[in-house]
C-alpha cells in the first residue's frame, strides 16, 4: 500500500473521532461563554445593552467562527480529492485558527495564549516534520498576534500593562518551544524506531529468501518446492484447474565429479540452473531438489508446450560442448508429468514425477519421458 493510501485508511478510521473531538471541543467552549453570560444576566446592574455587549461578540461572534472553521474542516477532511498529506495542514490550520479566535475575543485573560500549545500538540499525531514545523510557527505567529493585538484591544485604563502582557506571551511561548522540543525528539525516537524496524524487516525478508534458496544456484530450495508444490495443489483443488511438474537430473554426474573435481561439478550445476531459468521463462517456477536434481512446477498444464520448453531446455544443455575442454557433453533425463486429479497429494504427484524421471534414465537418459 502507497502512503496515500495508508493516510485514507488512517483518516477513514478516525474521521468519526476527529468529527467528536472538534464538535465537542466546540461545544465545550461556547457551553463556558453562554454560562458566564447566564451569571451576568443575574447581576443587578444588568442591561439590554450589557446582554448585546457580552453575548454578541463574547459568545454568537466566536461560537459562530469557529462553527465554520469545524464545518469546513470537517468537508475538507472527507474530501477525495484531497491529498492525504495536506490534510495533516488542514488539522492543524484549523487548530490554529480556532485558538485564534478564542485568544482574540478573550483578550482579557491572557491564559488563553495556552490553546496556541494544542496545534503543536496534535502535530505529534502525524509524526511528519513538515507538519511539525508548520505547526510551530502558526503558533509562535498566532500568539505574536494575540499579544499585539491585546495592545490594542484592551482599554488603556483596564490593561494590565506591557510587561505583564508580554510576559505572558513569553511564558506560553517557552512553553510551545518546550512542547515543540517534547515533540520534535518523539517524532525523532519515532523515525528512529520505524527505521530500524524497516532495516529488521529487510534483513528477515533476506534471511527467509536465504532459507528457501539454495546457495549454488541460487535457485529455489528442497523446502520451497514442497511450499509451493501445497500451494499449487489447494490452488488447482480451488480453482478445479491442473498443473504439472518436472523432474530433473543430470546423467552420470557422480563420473563428473570423480573425473574433474567438485569445482567443476559446481560450475555444471550453476550452469545447468541458468539454463532452466532461461528456457522455462515465465511458464514454471524452477526449484534444486538436491545434489544434481532439479524441479519445476509448471503453471498450467499444457503438455504441448511444457514438454516443448523441456526439449528445449534438454536439447541446449546436450549440445553445449565448451564445458569441458576434451569435448565431454552433459546431457539431462527428464521426467514430466500432468496433474489432472487434484485430489492427489503432494507426495503422490512428486512419485508421479519421479517414476517418469527414472523410466527417462531406463530409457537410455538424455530425454523428456511424459507421463499425461
Amino acid at each position: 500500500m502507497n502512503d496515500n493510501g495508508i493516510y485514507d485508511e488512517i483518516y477513514g478510521k478516525l474521521i468519526n473521532i476527529i468529527n467528536i473531538i472538534f464538535i465537542a471541543g466546540w461545544g465545550i467552549v461556547t457551553l463556558i461563554e453562554f454560562i458566564i453570560g447566564i451569571f451576568i444576566i443575574q447581576n443587578p446592574d444588568f442591561t439590554k445593552e450589557l446582554f448585546k455587549g457580552y453575548f454578541l461578540p463574547y459568545v454568537i461572534a466566536p461560537a459562530g467562527s469557529n462553527l465554520v472553521v469545524i464545518i469546513v474542516t470537517l468537508i475538507l477532511l472527507k474530501s477525495k480529492k484531497i491529498q492525504p498529506r495536506i490534510k495533516n495542514y488542514v488539522v492543524i490550520t484549523s487548530l490554529f485558527l480556532i485558538a485564534l479566535v478564542l485568544a482574540l475575543v478573550h483578550h482579557y485573560f491572557l491564559a488563553m495564549l495556552g490553546g496556541f500549545v494544542i496545534p503543536i500538540l496534535v502535530s505529534i499525531l502525524f509524526l511528519d516534520y513538515k507538519t511539525f514545523t508548520y505547526g510551530n510557527v502558526l503558533s509562535t505567529l498566532g500568539i505574536l498576534t494575540s499579544t499585539i493585538a491585546n495592545m490594542f484591544l484592551t482599554p488603556e485604563t483596564e490593561r494590565s500593562g506591557n510587561l505583564y502582557t508580554w510576559g505572558s506571551a513569553i511564558i506560553v511561548l517557552l512553553i510551545c518551544i518546550l512542547v515543540a522540543i517534547i515533540v520534535f525528539l518523539d517524532v525523532q525516537i519515532h523515525r528512529q524506531r520505524e527505521r530500524i524496524l524497516v532495516q529488521m524487516k529487510s534483513e528477515n525478508a533476506k534471511l527467509v529468501k536465504e532459507n528457501r534458496a539454495d546457495g549454488l544456484t541460487g535457485l529455489q530450495n528442497h523446502t520451497s518446492f514442497y511450499n509451493v508444490l501445497e500451494a499449487k495443489l489447494s490452488k488447482a483443488r480451488r480453482d478445479k484447474r491442473g498443473f504439472a511438474i518436472a523432474m530433473l537430473d543430470i546423467d552420470d554426474f557422480k563420473n563428473i565429479n570423480d573425473t574433474y573435481g567438485h569445482g567443476v561439478g559446481d560450475d555444471i550445476l550453476k550452469y545447468v540452473s541458468d539454463t532452466i531459468v532461461t528456457a522455462i521463462d515465465k511458464c514454471g517456477v524452477p526449484f534444486r531438489y538436491g545434489g544434481d536434481e532439479f524441479a519445476i512446477i509448471f503453471n498450467n498444464p499444457n503438455p504441448e508446450a511444457n514438454v516443448a520448453a523441456l526439449e528445449v531446455l534438454r536439447k541446449a544443455v546436450a549440445d553445449n560442448d565448451s564445458l569441458f575442454l576434451d569435448g565431454t557433453r552433459v546431457s539431462l533425463s527428464i521426467g514430466y508429468y500432468n496433474v489432472k486429479e487434484a485430489q492427489m497429494t503432494s507426495e503422490e504427484i512428486f512419485y508421479r514425477a519421479d517414476q517418469a524421471l527414472y523410466q527417462a534414465k531406463y530409457n537410455g537418459k538424455n530425454q523428456v519421458y511424459p507421463v499425461y
